[in-house]
């Protein structure tokens, strides 16, 4: 039996990104054409390791050390080389996605843990948020599924099926739920098929394995949570299961705060409230950027949602990392996913500049030196 990971971390990338929106395809294609044409710098950034992995190290010092990077097919890249061009289709992504492409990486990456990062703890920079799959099962074979606590931040729930959380787009905007859905973007996108195994459904199938012990699953920042009363005549049957998924969580044990439920002054009681109902002990933190999205975080992969502004943000992850530092807690993994590499730092009409690594740093700063 492997040695209880150390003090010591090990950052390592994992930048799967197989999105299959057609949008996102073609930001890919962009990038080769701007590549092609001489107008990128010869060591620009790959992927977000390449942005955060040296800050980091420059940042903790001797208490972390690199560990390179899961392999990952050059076509499945966020920034592929110029051979994957043909490959770079929506069918072909969809194609992946629906043929459980991102189930087959989690595995891989579970492994690439138990050989290059395990007992050190590890850092995760990564791009597609199944990945933080292969992640937690590493870890839950080391110290138990009963013994883990897995705290995710996300604008999303990602413990529903792809086919409930698109009845679930429908029905937030059935109700018009003003500040909710951004009205950018599409459903969330995630293959065809109805229970595929994606960054949008790995906790459901995490839980469904039983994988995880839902009562030890805290996700904090969901915006797509759905409204609160039925309409007049209650809901159809397709938007009544949708909800009822919620319900069956709640029922399991997992604990949801939303967006609305962090704000204001009672938001940080609530978060305090549900990290103590998690019992002491070790700790796996997932930050999906997108629990930003649209604020000072708009360089991540989705921008569908509406996000928590970086006060918010930076309070949460302030009383989360307040909470580890009390004796019995431990912090015994992170990873910060999503974050979308052709968005970095750009200026945008109103004036304002991207901050996604800022945000990201100053997230993974707190929760390191807590932890």
């Amino acid at each position: 039996m492997r040695d209880m990971p150390g003090k010591e971390w090990a950052v390592f990338g994992a930048s799967l990104d197989p999105l299959d929106a057609p949008e996102k395809v073609e930001m890919k294609r962009a990038y080769l054409d701007a590549l092609g044409k001489g107008r990128l710098p010869v060591r620009h950034p790959r992927d977000p390791y390449d942005l955060l992995a040296p800050q980091l190290a420059c940042k903790l010092g001797k208490g972390i050390r690199e560990a390179g990077k899961l392999p990952v097919e050059d076509w499945l890249k966020p920034r592929p080389s110029p051979r994957s061009r043909p490959l770079l289709t929506p069918a072909r992504f969809q194609d992946f996605i629906d043929g459980n492409g991102c189930l087959e990486y989690a595995r891989r990456l579970e492994d690439f843990m138990a050989a290059e990062v395990l007992p050190r703890r590890p850092l995760m920079v990564g791009v597609d948020h199944s990945l933080s799959a292969g992640a937690v099962g590493a870890l839950a074979a080391l110290y138990g599924r009963g013994e883990l606590r897995i705290i995710v931040f996300d604008a999303h729930t990602d413990a529903i099926s792809t086919r409930r959380r698109q009845i679930l787009y429908r029905l937030l905007r059935d109700a018009e739920r003003a500040g909710v859905l951004s009205g950018k973007e599409d459903a969330f996108p995630g293959g065809g098929e109805a229970d595929s195994f994606n960054c949008g459904s790995f906790l459901h199938h995490l839980i469904d394995q039983g994988r995880l012990d839902p009562q030890r699953l805290l996700i904090i920042g969901p915006a797509d949570l759905p409204p609160g009363l039925a309409p007049p005549g209650g809901w159809n049957e397709a938007k009544g299961a949708a909800v009822e998924d919620f319900h069956r969580l709640r029922d399991l044990g997992v604990t949801i705060l939303g967006r609305r439920e962090l704000q204001g002054e009672g938001g940080t009681g609530a978060l305090r409230e549900a990290l103590e109902a998690l019992g002491k002990g070790p700790c796996y933190v997932s930050v999906d950027l997108d629990v930003g999205a649209l604020e000072a975080v708009k360089a991540c992969r989705f921008m569908d949602l509406f996000g928590m502004s970086e006060r918010e943000l930076a309070m949460a992850v302030g009383e989360l990392a307040s909470w580890l530092e009390e004796e019995g807690n431990s912090l015994a993994g992170l990873d910060v996913m999503e974050m979308d590499v052709h968005l970095v730092g750009l200026r945008h009409r109103d004036g304002s500049r991207d901050r996604t690594v800022q945000v990201a740093l100053k997230a993974v700063e707190r929760l390191l030196v807590a932890g």
